[in-house]
């Protein structure tokens, strides 16, 4: 079940992509077929850092998760694939895989790592609930 909602969250990707890419005339998209991870990802957990964050949004979103069953990766990448125009991605969250990815001038980034640890607790990557992401959300601007 996983890997079919792993091919459509790609499905839909790519197909905004495409959608995205004719409009603003881009083509630097994720192709159909793309795996969405980043074979170059180097794993890194920093406990001092990453348990704080973890535990401080347990707290303020009332959501709990298992810290150690989420995987961080750095990219040597400027910003990870484009998935809207214009916008410089940091860090991804695939919730398939329990996995995360961040750029390397961003691993140490609290605000990214922050951000991405919310999908990671909400388990998905279906956009961002005012609830959970923004300044009037439960955590504040994640």
């Amino acid at each position: 079940m996983t890997e079919h909602l792993g091919r459509i969250l790609r499905s839909r990707v790519a197909a905004a992509a495409c959608v995205a890419g004719v409009l603003s005339g881009c083509v630097n998209f994720i192709a159909p077929g793309e795996s969405l991870e980043y074979p170059d990802g180097v794993e890194y957990f920093d406990e001092a850092m990453f348990r704080p964050i973890w535990n401080e949004l347990e707290s303020c979103s009332k959501l709990e998760g298992t810290l150690r069953k989420v995987t961080f990766y750095y990219v040597p990448r400027v910003t990870l694939t484009v998935v809207q125009p214009g916008v410089r991605t940091l860090g991804m969250y695939f919730p398939e895989t329990h996995r995360i990815f961040i750029v390397q001038s961003a691993m140490a980034d609290r605000d990214v790592i922050r951000h991405e640890m919310m999908h990671a607790l909400l388990r998905d990557t279906a956009g961002h609930p005012p609830r959970y992401f923004g300044e009037d959300g439960v955590c504040g601007v994640v």
